[in-house]
């Protein structure tokens, strides 16, 4: 078990076409939180902070003004629920290692330097420092992205002319566009139903941004006990 400045070059180096397929995502995630009045240093912090663009984007579907505090500290948690897994399946790797070192690592950990951490694990190459690489190259795209974003909706006299309001509804259709294809509709349609019947239930019955954290758990449950 190592953690050396090759195994941080070579996550670096790996992760870069990542971040760049990033750019789009970081862009209208900017794009909506100016919509909902979040300042260009709020955008720059939540990206860096909280560095999960599920998450920022599910906090801008329940985000509020004021701002109601508990739909999104729960739709944060909800979403990152699979980290939990993540780390645990880690756990063999990081044993050996100083706790900051650990949690260097585990700050990063994204989907994307997790995929590419388990291939170097497989192969027999157990270079921690490669996930915290993989990470810094990942946010060296992500945060500008965000914050270009935001500075592109400034310059717009009129967002809603050029459907800015529509980008985080595009971002989400295209998200499952793209699952869609991978699964099929056969393993999704239950879901997806299920998914959207709670949320209109809970959209007509409770006021608030609730619907999209009982909508998204509910469709979670569903896929589930599918399998």
């Amino acid at each position: 078990m190592t953690f050396t400045r090759a195994g941080l070059r070579k996550g670096f180096v790996d992760c870069v076409p990542f971040g760049i397929s990033g750019i789009l995502f970081g862009l209208a995630l900017g794009i909506g939180a100016r919509g909902l009045g979040w300042s260009a240093l709020e955008v720059a912090i939540a990206a860096v902070i909280v560095f999960s663009g599920p998450a920022q984007l599910a906090v801008l579907t329940v985000w509020t003004s004021p701002v109601s505090i508990a739909p999104v500290v729960l739709t944060t948690i909800f979403v990152n629920l699979r980290h939990v897994l993540m780390g645990a399946s880690l756990r063999p790797w990081f044993a050996r290692l100083r706790s900051r070192k650990v949690f260097l690592a585990l700050f990063f950990m994204t989907e994307s330097t997790y995929a590419l951490s388990i291939r170097e694990r497989a192969e027999g190459r157990l270079d921690v420092a490669y996930m915290v690489g993989g990470g810094l190259a990942l946010m060296l795209f992500w945060a500008p992205a965000c914050v270009a974003g935001h500075m592109l909706a400034e310059v717009v006299p009129e967002p809603r002319r050029l459907a800015f309001d529509f980008v985080l509804a595009g971002l989400f259709s295209s998200i499952l566009a793209g699952e869609l294809k991978r699964r099929g509709l056969p393993r999704l349609a239950l879901p997806w139903a299920v998914a959207a019947g709670a949320s209109l239930l809970v959209w007509a019955v409770v006021p608030g941004p609730w619907f999209v954290m009982v909508g998204g758990l509910a469709g979670a449950i569903a896929g589930a006990m599918r399998g």
